[in-house]
């Protein structure tokens, strides 16, 4: 059995959801579309990716991860592109079977199977993460959002897939990333960008949310009618 209201309610209701969606819609796009940009100047020095970040390999076993039940980051859960978690991301450490790679908090975690879908993430808290994602940690003061930009921007992409082996599970390596060439302007050039991109973050984070919040509110329509 389900509830039934009139027919006069249910278009009520329907409107409803059909704004709610809209606003949910349109929230996606934002999120789904963005990716930071940093427009290059010619003054910039050129350096080694090697000269900026190491790649930090300690793991975690599963029976220490049972014990501290960190937070888990694999690479079903860094959108493709965006430089975010996917919207549902939560905790799965439970579930672990194998060695996970250690991270912490302001780490860059770079996606090295299939690079070609460009996963690339931020820390924002201490955790492990599948050994298919490098673990980037700078060496220097540098500010890891203006970096992290750059692992992002499609000609940086394109240099990292070329140098993808193995046809059924392609997978780049940090010996070819660390001899990638990239601009580092002086520090506080860095941080000006840094403030600008986590200004628009924070515009797509809030985008995240609506959609969380207005989701919420379509389950609420069809709670209330079942407990009515």
């Amino acid at each position: 059995k389900i509830t039934l209201p009139p027919i006069s309610l249910q278009k009520k209701i329907i409107d409803e959801i059909k704004g709610y969606q809209s606003v949910i819609d349109g929230c996606k796009k934002v999120v789904e579309n963005y990716k930071p940009n940093i427009e290059y100047k010619k003054s910039w020095e050129m350096i080694e990716i090697g000269e900026i970040f190491e790649n930090k390999t300690e793991t975690m076993t599963p029976e220490e991860i049972m014990i501290k039940n960190p937070q888990y980051i694999g690479l079903e859960h860094i959108g493709k592109g965006t430089g975010l978690l996917i919207e549902d991301f939560k905790n799965e450490s439970n579930q672990i079977k194998s060695n996970k790679t250690k991270f912490k908090r302001g780490d860059i975690l770079y996606g090295k199977l299939r690079p070609n879908l460009n996963k690339v993430v931020i820390a924002e808290f201490d955790g492990i993460c599948s050994t298919d994602i490098l673990v980037l940690r700078k060496l220097e003061n540098d500010e890891n959002t203006f970096f992290h930009a750059i692992f992002l921007a499609n000609h940086f992409n394109e240099k990292v897939v070329k140098s993808i082996s193995g046809s059924q599970l392609p997978r780049t390596n940090f010996n070819f990333i660390k001899n990638i060439k990239v601009p580092r302007p002086s520090l506080e050039d860095q941080k000006f960008i840094s403030v600008n991109l986590n200004s628009e973050k924070s515009i797509v984070q809030g985008n995240k949310l609506l959609i969380e919040n207005f989701n919420k509110k379509i389950l609420n329509i069809f709670e209330d009618l079942n407990k009515n």
